[in-house]
Formats: C-alpha cells, sequence, structure tokens
C-alpha cells in the first residue's frame, strides 16, 4: 500500500543517493555524485520495467 503522506524532498534526496552508492550518516549529507549516481541507476530501473512488461502478455 502506498505511504499515507509523500515523504519530503530531503528523504527523496537521500533514497536516490542510497541508490548511487551513499551510506547514510548524521555528519555527511549526499553530494552531487552520490546523487547522479542514483538517478541514473533509478532509470536503469526504469528501463529494465518498460522492457520486462512490453514483452508481458505477448505469445511466444
Amino acid at each position: 500500500a502506498p505511504p499515507g503522506k509523500a515523504p519530503a524532498l530531503g528523504e527523496i534526496a537521500t533514497m536516490v543517493a542510497q541508490l548511487g552508492g551513499y551510506i547514510v550518516r548524521k555528519n555527511s549529507p549526499p553530494g552531487p555524485q552520490t546523487i547522479w549516481s542514483g538517478l541514473q541507476r533509478a532509470y536503469d530501473f526504469s528501463l529494465g520495467w518498460k522492457m520486462f512488461f512490453r514483452g508481458a502478455g505477448k505469445p511466444g
């Protein structure tokens, strides 16, 4: 089930950065390189999702 409310922008940035290899620490926010890597990885996941479901339901 979806969450009751949307996460804050900072939480989203941290989640994306974790995809890019960021390790959550109190005193060290994610940097642009880990956020960029996370965005690239999220994009790759979306392509895989599209490719998987594009072929679903087609016989053969």
